[in-house]
């Protein structure tokens, strides 16, 4: 996984999809649950993500890592 992280951010979107490997790895995230989270899910602040689980699965509230937290941060100045 850590060589994977790496080469994600050798690319020209590498703050990205770096952001979101991390995000998916680190929770569990489907395809679908990724592509449907949103601003309003993260909290920087707090330094929780909502997982809202698709396929009858039981949606929380996760604690993000610091590196995460650095991560999303990076992304969301850059955006």
């Amino acid at each position: 996984m850590e060589a994977l992280l790496r080469a994600a951010k050798a690319v020209p979107c590498g703050q990205r999809d770096y952001t979101m490997l991390l995000v998916v790895y680190r929770h569990g995230f489907r395809v679908s649950e990724l592509v449907s989270l949103s601003r309003r899910d993260v909290s920087l602040a707090e330094a929780r993500i909502l997982c809202a689980r698709k396929k009858n699965g039981l949606s929380t509230s996760q604690p993000l890592q610091g590196d995460e937290l650095r991560a999303l941060r990076a992304y969301l100045n850059k955006r």
